[in-house]
């Protein structure tokens, strides 16, 4: 059986979390400037994806409860995270941007 991937919470320079599984992706983010980090709390971002939804939006963390209800996971960050921020139209829950 396989060993499962260590799950970690990174922060980027903005203030933006992901929970980012293994120790590749960690240290490919930790590379370009993301830091070890606490799960986000308040008023605080993180990345959360979901299935059917090509890119991982983010979301405030105290909003977050909900949207897990409708299937968000936290995740990593989107491919172009550094260049683009994800929204999310909160009427419909559907990513934009």
């Amino acid at each position: 059986m396989p060993t499962p991937k260590i799950k970690t919470w990174l922060v980027d320079e903005t203030g933006d979390h992901a929970l980012i599984e293994g120790a590749d992706e960690r240290d490919q983010l930790l590379a370009r400037g993301w830091a070890e980090a606490s799960e986000p709390t308040g008023t605080q971002f993180l990345w959360a994806s979901h299935e059917g939804v090509e890119k991982p939006a983010r979301f405030n963390a105290l909003a977050f409860p909900d949207w897990a209800a409708r299937g968000w996971t936290p995740s990593g960050p989107p491919a172009d995270s550094d260049l683009a921020v994800t929204a999310v139209d909160a009427a419909n829950g559907e990513p934009r941007g």
